[in-house]
């Protein structure tokens, strides 16, 4: 690795499988630079970005990166196309991110508060996240990562899908970041962009690079001989040269136009998923479904769940399916619902760290709870209202917590489902409740494992319930009630008791003998 580079990559490739995502790269990124990667969707840009972070191990070739800069470690931030952001404040989604990182306290405060000042959402700062919007969101992401002080920061297509407003918005802030000295990696179709941001392009085809570039250079153009095997051919790297001032080839013209109506109709079709796999999860994915019947707008819709909350008549959804049983036989006694059935169940976990630094494993998820609050450690909590969070406050009121957020210092919301829950507990080396069927579907374990189980008191108990037609008489009324049937039918038992991962059941059917 040439001494003043921060990221090396020699001879970098990586497969999905038998997808070859990236081949044979060899990329060399130096301290204070702005780098865009461009090409068509599908050439490798995103997955190089990971590559180069470290959050993809190369399945060939050497990723190596500089041990330290002025004394410390490399410090990496990625914003990604679409930013995750939790359901808590725009503050807290800042210190969230520097919580993981190990600042807290007083530093954590004044950082966040100068994020915000930095991207303009000072006066923002106690709304919701997900109530701001599009470009406002991108420069809370942004804001996100400024606050870690990284040295390196990457973003894949930081301004798709905003508008033009908004993408000066944080194109002006991207080029802020960059004449502080910060290091800059950008994956992009906007070529305007990439022109007014970078100095340097790296154009990839097929997980290759075939030109690596000034951006200036790249702007004036530059040509591939218009073999059509060309791009599947060993040789091709050594088949891009520099064109001068000579415009880009026809060839390289009509992948541009195909990237860009791939890339918008790419966008529309994962918009079209997106919306579709919030109503699919309404009915398969049980542990969010109370979250989804916040969100969930469907034509005509139903009632609106939301435990300890009321239930007003918000028309979101027709069916529920959940777990959690006071909430759920409050909802149906106040005529919200017409019956609860209950359907299957797991249980819930206390998931931490193997080394178990506070010494909680056993079988009594309460005596547990009471020890972590009087230790150090780190809790993460799902803070969102659903059946896995109303569970988790009550085993810390019957260890005699009432509110575990103003009494025990290791204790986070984040506002989230339960798999991001469990990356961040698995970042952070942190406790977190589960249910165990999330568990044994969920890959980055990393140093987490099962510490409390067997407590009778974490059985966990999913119900159905269909949404009364006479407060909501424009709810699918026919098609709640077919679903509801079936799922508690023998045919929907046994369709439940047949699901497995790695071998091990995840629920279990009990509509008979309730």
């Amino acid at each position: 690795m040439a001494e003043q580079a921060l990221i090396a990559l020699e001879s970098v490739g990586l497969r999905y499988g038998a997808l070859e995502a990236l081949r044979a790269v060899n990329l060399s990124i130096v301290p204070g630079e702005c780098v865009a990667f461009v090409g068509a969707n599908g050439s490798g840009k995103s997955t190089l970005l990971r590559v180069l972070h470290g959050l993809l191990a190369p399945s060939a070739g050497v990723r190596r990166q500089r041990e330290a800069l002025d004394g410390r470690p490399l410090r990496f931030a990625m914003l990604f196309q679409r930013p995750f952001l939790f359901r808590l404040s725009v503050q807290a989604n800042v210190r969230l991110g520097l919580w993981l990182g190990g600042v807290r306290g007083e530093e954590a405060k004044v950082r966040s508060a100068q994020a915000l000042q930095r991207v303009g959402l000072a006066a923002e700062a106690a709304r919701p996240a997900r109530a701001l919007s599009g470009g406002q969101q991108q420069r809370l992401a942004l804001a996100r990562a400024w606050a870690l002080q990284p040295d390196v920061l990457l973003l894949d297509e930081p301004t798709a899908s905003l508008d033009p407003s908004a993408k000066r918005e944080v194109e002006n802030l991207l080029a802020e970041f960059a004449t502080q000295g910060m290091t800059l990696l950008m994956a992009s179709h906007n070529l305007g962009q990439v022109k007014r941001l970078a100095q340097r392009v790296v154009y990839l085809e097929h997980g290759r690079v075939l030109a690596d570039v000034p951006a200036a250079q790249f702007s004036r153009g530059w040509r591939c001989r218009p073999r059509p095997s060309c791009f599947s051919k060993e040789s091709c790297h050594g088949e891009v040269r520099q064109a001068g001032a000579a415009a880009p080839s026809g060839h390289v013209r009509d992948r541009a136009r195909r990237g860009r109506r791939s890339g918008r109709a790419g966008q529309e079709h994962r918009d079209g998923v997106d919306h579709v796999d919030r109503a699919v999860r309404l009915v398969r994915a049980p542990a969010a479904g109370v979250q989804e019947g916040q969100r969930h707008r469907r034509e005509g819709g139903g009632a609106r769940y939301r435990p300890g909350a009321g239930h007003g008549p918000s028309r979101r959804c027709d069916v529920l399916f959940v777990h959690d049983q006071a909430a759920e036989e409050k909802f149906v006694a106040e005529g919200y619902g017409l019956k609860r059935s209950p359907v299957m169940y797991n249980d819930f976990v206390l998931i931490g760290p193997k080394a178990d630094p506070v010494g909680v494993k056993g079988a009594d998820i309460v005596a547990a709870l009471g020890t972590l609050a009087k230790s150090p450690s780190s809790f993460v909590s799902r803070g969102d209202k659903s059946g896995t969070h109303a569970a988790e406050l009550r085993y810390w009121k019957a260890a005699g917590i009432e509110a575990p957020k103003g009494t025990y210092a290791g204790y986070q919301e984040c506002g989230c489902g339960m798999g991001p829950a469990l990356n961040i507990a698995a970042s952070s080396n942190a406790y977190v409740l589960a249910d165990r069927g999330t568990w044994l579907s969920f890959k980055n374990r990393a140093d987490l494992a099962v510490l409390v189980e067997g407590d009778k008191r974490l059985f966990n108990q999913y119900g159905v319930i269909v949404v009364d037609p006479a407060k909501h008489p424009h709810t699918k009324t026919a098609l709640a009630q077919a679903f509801a049937d079936w799922v508690v039918s023998a045919e929907g038992q046994a369709t439940i008791a047949s699901y497995q991962i790695g071998g091990q059941q995840l629920f279990f059917p009990n509509a008979a003998t309730k």
